[in-house]
């Protein structure tokens, strides 16, 4: 399956959204935690990756729930939803999260 949402794209392998100066991608299979996070004006899907960082894409308040809802029925051991001490975690030491989504997707392969 394929979800277009205006200008980003979302695969079963990928997430595309073009830029002015050429395009931001990521494979999903890299995502651990995904949430929405507004600021002031903006809305953004935050992607937290297997490489520690945070990939955050603005994108309208309406496609980020399509978006989550999308990696979670694809990868349902990704922890999704906002949660401040599971970022506090994170910044602290992003292993510990993707210690847990490992054991979560190592679970789901074995059930």
């Amino acid at each position: 399956p394929t979800l277009n949402l205006g200008k980003a794209t979302l695969t079963e392998s990928w997430f595309v959204r073009p830029t002015t100066f050429g395009m931001k991608s990521l494979r999903l299979d890299q995502i651990v935690w995904v949430y929405h996070l507004r600021q002031q004006y903006e809305s953004f899907v935050v992607f937290a990756l297997r490489n520690g960082k945070l990939f955050p894409i603005p994108l309208k308040d309406a496609a980020i729930p399509q978006v989550i809802d999308f990696v979670g029925q694809r990868f349902p051991w990704v922890l999704r939803g906002y949660d401040d001490e599971r970022l506090k975690l994170w910044k602290r030491d992003p292993r510990e999260i993707i210690a847990l989504v490992d054991a979560r997707r190592s679970a789901a392969n074995d059930g």
